[in-house]
């Protein structure tokens, strides 16, 4: 049905703590505990930017607190309608399939950062951004438990914050179907992409080092 795409992105660990055909986006956020906010509150208050403000910083999520931040993604598993994590007029069909996610942790240039892979197929505008905007929320109880679920059935749209962008990336396309389908070498080879030191070394040097300045502008 089209490319398999891995995308990769950074953003230090938020104490609540983002492929055309398949892609998988990984993002990382650095540790913040806050105090509790519940999502009437946050309307009262200023709005949803509140809920998202930097309360008190922390240096890492424990064991613990990764597991439950991995728990409250998982949620995202399967084929769902993400009709509520895009622009609120898509003209395509909002129904995506995740096949996994996965949560882990990552130190740059010293800062401890908090890693979220996600292998989907055909990623929706914004969807990443509003997937993870709605777990940190959900972690951070600054929304009910059951956010994400409603979210994902409500026949209605519901406006959900941009998680910010920097560390978003694409890691890779995979082309599986195609591969196993229509490939036949050596006329038509196999699509494949892996990552090269050279592109781990920019990923490195370059991408890590801008998100850690922006994340100290920032904060």
């Amino acid at each position: 049905k089209g490319a398999d795409e891995v995308a990769e992105e950074t953003g230090e660990d938020d104490a609540a703590q983002q492929s055309g055909g398949d892609d998988a986006a990984e993002r990382k956020g650095e540790d913040y505990s806050t105090k509790q906010t519940t999502s009437d509150d946050a309307a009262k208050g200023g709005g949803w930017d509140d809920i998202l403000t930097v309360k008190a910083r922390k240096e890492e999520l424990t064991e613990e607190e990764l597991n439950a931040f991995f728990e409250i993604v998982q949620s995202y598993a399967g084929y769902h309608n993400f009709h509520c994590f895009t622009k609120s007029k898509a003209e395509q069909t909002t129904f995506r399939f995740i096949k996994y996610l996965e949560v882990s942790t990552v130190n740059l240039h010293d800062h401890n950062f908090v890693s979220v892979q996600i292998l989907g197929q055909s990623f929706l505008m914004h969807q990443i951004r509003k997937m993870l905007t709605l777990s940190v929320e959900t972690f951070r109880k600054a929304t009910c438990v059951n956010s994400i679920y409603y979210c994902l059935n409500a026949g209605e749209y519901v406006p959900i914050s941009l998680f910010p962008a920097e560390g978003l990336m694409l890691i890779c396309p995979f082309f599986n179907a195609y591969n196993e389908k229509v490939c036949n070498p050596p006329q038509s080879p196999p699509i494949c992409f892996e990552e090269s030191e050279e592109v781990l070394r920019f990923k490195r040097d370059v991408v890590a080092k801008c998100i850690v300045e922006q994340m100290r502008k920032d904060v």
